[in-house]
C-alpha cells in the first residue's frame, strides 16, 4: 500500500505505509492492564518485551499472546528500585535500566534479579540529579546526553544536549559535544508554551556514536574513543519550510486551539522574526543491522502549542551508509516509534483515553 505524504516538492511523494500491528498491549478499552508514561521498550532475546513506564515508575515484562506477565523492580531508593525509568537496553542477557533521578543505572538477570548497580558520577561542575537520557552502550563505553540550559536573546531559551561517555563502572571521563536540543517561547506565568520541538539525539552502534538536532541537514559522528569523524550528510530528505511557513503555522494553530487568552494575545505579539526550521525531528538505528532511520519533519506534526494534541506518526527514512534514503516509511496517526530493532518497529500508541499501547509494526 502506497501513501502520499503532506509535505510536497519533496521529489519523493510517496511512502510505504503500515499493515496492522502485530503486537497492540494496553488499551483501556480493551479492559486490560494500560501504561501511563512509556520511556522504552525493548525486546527481549526470549520473545518478551521490557517495557519502562516512567509514568507510574514501573518496568513492566509483556508476553504479546498474554499481555503483562511481570513487573521487576519498584518504586523507590533500594536496590532494584527506581525513581524513574528513562531509558533500557540489552546487552547480552542482561537488561539495564536508565534511572534518571537516582543516577544510576541497575542490571538484571532474564529472570528478573538484580546482577548489578552503576552509580553515574557526575560531570565536573553539575549539582543534583545527572538527569541524564538517550543511552547507547558501544565497545565497553556508555554514552549518554545530558541536558542543560543556557538563556538566549528574544525570549527564547536554549536548552542543550551533550553527549557524554562514561567507563562500564559509571565513571565520567569525557564530554564529545553539544547541540541545542529544544527552541521554545517562554510566556511569564505560563509553563510550558513552545512554537516547534527541533530535539537533539544520540544513538550509536558498530563503533560510531551519533549525535543532531535537526537544524541542519546533516549527522555528526564520534568514534568510541571520542574522535569526531566527518558527518553524514542527509541527501534524501525534503527542504524544510522557511520562516514564514513556520510562522503561518504558528498562527494557524493560534486560530484552532484553545489557549489561555494571556497565551494567545503574547503569541500573536511576536514579532515575526525567522525562526530555525528542523531537517528532521528525530533518528533511532537499528540494535542489529545498524541501518540508520530519520524522520523528517513535518510541521503538521512536528509543532506543538498547549492545548493541541500532536498525531505523532510521520515519515521516517531508511538511510544507506552514504545519507542517501533508501525508503520512506509512513506511521500511523498516534503512533510514536521509539525503536527499530531487526526490521521492527517498536514503540507506542497514544490511545483515546491518553494511554500509552505497546505496539510492534513488521516491515
Amino acid at each position: 500500500m502506497i501513501l502520499t505524504t503532506s509535505l510536497p516538492g519533496s521529489g519523493q511523494e510517496t511512502a510505504i505505509a503500515l499493515s496492522s500491528p502485530s503486537v497492540f498491549v494496553g488499551s483501556e478499552a480493551d479492559g486490560g492492564a494500560t501504561f501511563s508514561r512509556i520511556s522504552d521498550v525493548v525486546p527481549l532475546p526470549d520473545g518478551r518485551f521490557a517495557v519502562g513506564d516512567d509514568g507510574n515508575i514501573e518496568l513492566l515484562i509483556l508476553q504479546p499472546e498474554f499481555g503483562i506477565v511481570d513487573v521487576w523492580g519498584a518504586h523507590g531508593e533500594g536496590p532494584g528500585e527506581f525513581e524513574s525509568v528513562r531509558g533500557l537496553w540489552i546487552d547480552g542477557a542482561r537488561l539495564y535500566v536508565l534511572d534518571t533521578r537516582a543516577g544510576r543505572i541497575t542490571g538484571f538477570s532474564a529472570d528478573g534479579l538484580v546482577e548489578e548497580t552503576i552509580a553515574l558520577e557526575l560531570p565536573p561542575g553539575r549539582v543534583g540529579s545527572p538527569q541524564l537520557a538517550l543511552p547507547a552502550a558501544l565497545g565497553g563505553k556508555l554514552f549518554l546526553g545530558g541536558p542543560s540550559a543556557s538563556p538566549a536573546e528574544g525570549g527564547f531559551s536554549a536548552d542543550i544536549l551533550t553527549l557524554m561517555r562514561y567507563s562500564d563502572d559509571g565513571a565520567f571521563e569525557a564530554a564529545l559535544g553539544s547541540e541545542v536540543t529544544l527552541s521554545r517561547f517562554h510566556i511569564p506565568g505560563f509553563s510550558g508554551a513552545h512554537a516547534f520541538t527541533p530535539r537533539a539525539t544520540i544513538a550509536g552502534f558498530g563503533s560510531d556514536v551519533y549525535l543532531g538536532n535537526g537544524l541542519a541537514p546533516s549527522i555528526r559522528r564520534f568514534s568510541v574513543s571520542g574522535v569526531e569523524r566527518d558527518p553524514l550528510i542527509l541527501s534524501g530528505l525534503p527542504k524544510p519550510p522557511g520562516a514564514r511557513e513556520a510562522w503561518e503555522k504558528v498562527d494557524s494553530l493560534l486560530d484552532v486551539a484553545e489557549l489561555p487568552t494571556r497565551v494567545r494575545g503574547w503569541l500573536a505579539d511576536q514579532p515575526r522574526d525567522p525562526l530555525p526550521v528542523p531537517s528532521y525531528s528525530a533518528f533511532v538505528v537499528d540494535a542489529v543491522d545498524g541501518t540508520l532511520w530519520v524522520k523528517e519533519f513535518n510541521p503538521n506534526r512536528d509543532y506543538a502549542v498547549p492545548s493541541v494534541r500532536n498525531k505523532p506518526g510521520g515519515v521516517w527514512h531508511q538511510i544507506e551508509p552514504s545519507g542517501a534514503t533508501v525508503a520512506r516509511y509512513a506511521m500511523p496517526d498516534q503512533f510514536v516509534l521509539l525503536r527499530v530493532h531487526d526490521g521492527r518497529f517498536i514503540g507506542y500508541t497514544i490511545g483515546a483515553f491518553d494511554e500509552h499501547i505497546v505496539t510492534v509494526y513488521e516491515r
